[in-house]
């Protein structure tokens, strides 16, 4: 049995894993290591329950309010396949932009860290200004 520490809102709790991962440099696929470590830590049966209950799919034929999301073709966290049942899920006040590069929240540019350029950030910007036409 191995301690692992995990912040959370109410500060540091330790979590007990009865099979912890032995060396996570030996996981080939995100699920290997999401059935393994995260699934686990955050109280799943494994990575199928993970992925099914912790997924905002369901949830999102339900927003509302005018919303932008940002993604990439190549974020190894959000597949393809995904944001296209994501796309055909959401209702009209979703706005998708993808990019064919930017990973997983990696929309930085420029000499970083001296002049980094933040992509996502200023769209948010330009796209709320627009929205709020302000």
């Amino acid at each position: 049995m191995s301690l692992v520490d995990y912040r959370t809102e109410k500060g540091l709790a330790i979590l007990e894993l009865n099979d912890p991962p032995a060396n996570t440099y030996t996981y080939q696929m995100f699920r290997e290591f999401d059935d393994a470590a995260n699934a686990p830590l955050h109280g799943f049966a494994g990575a199928d329950d993970y992925y099914c209950r912790a997924s905002s799919l369901a949830f999102l034929s339900g927003v509302a309010a005018p919303t932008l999301c940002l993604s990439a073709e190549d974020d190894p966290f959000l597949p393809r396949e995904v944001l296209a049942r994501a796309r055909r899920a959401a209702p009209a006040a979703v706005e998708f932009l993808v990019t064919r590069r930017g990973g997983h929240i990696g929309f930085v540019s420029g000499p970083a860290p001296w002049r980094a350029r933040y992509f996502a950030e200023d769209l948010a910007i330009a796209w709320l200004q627009s929205a709020l036409k302000i």
